[in-house]
């Protein structure tokens, strides 16, 4: 599908969402992918890094997205353990940011 989730994470997102957890499959069903992945944005990686990752409410609107992005690859207690910038997130997650702007930007990845 569109949105990569772990297991783990698919199970707590839509225990939460929907009251039970859904059967894996579903994570291939756009619709319910995309709520699944906003909660998980939401509620879970903004929620971590507002009490964990210093400055983070002084940052803009864009530098905020890149960080969520960046959780949503690397994890969010991972992208702080790294030192908490994009700089020093994984290059596999500074492209995987690169490739979200670009595709939001109507840019192939």
């Amino acid at each position: 599908g569109d949105y990569q989730f772990r297991g783990s994470t698919w199970e707590y997102e839509t225990k939460r969402l929907y009251g039970k957890p859904l059967p894996f499959y579903l994570a291939d069903d756009p619709v319910i992918a995309k709520e699944v992945a906003k909660s998980m944005y939401r509620n879970t990686i903004e929620k971590h890094l507002l009490q964990n990752l210093r400055g983070y409410t002084k940052l803009d609107a864009s530098e905020k997205r890149k960080i969520l992005i960046a959780c949503y690859n690397v994890g969010p207690t991972g992208f702080i353990d790294r030192g908490g910038k994009i700089s020093t997130a994984p290059k596999e997650t500074r492209n995987h940011i690169r490739k979200f702007e670009n595709l939001m930007r109507g840019q192939k990845r």
